[in-house]
């Protein structure tokens, strides 16, 4: 979306750098579509190592779960 191309010049979405499939987290029962997002600067003293999409009807939608390392 046009929104996420403007945030993406300065931030970096964690999800495209390291998460798996297709991090979907709306609806929580069959997810379809992806409106969760964890954003870092760039140049940032940490550096994302995992993300993950866990279960959990806790929400209408799915959490967003991320591992960073520091540099």
């Amino acid at each position: 979306s046009r929104v996420w191309r403007r945030l993406s010049e300065t931030f970096e979405d964690t999800w495209v750098r390291v998460g798996e499939g297709d991090g979907f987290t709306i609806p929580a029962d069959k997810p379809r579509k992806r409106i969760d997002y964890i954003w870092v600067s760039k140049g940032a003293p940490f550096t994302p190592v995992k993300a993950w999409v866990p279960q959990s009807l806790a929400s209408d939608h799915l959490p967003v779960v991320a591992e960073f390392e520091l540099r």
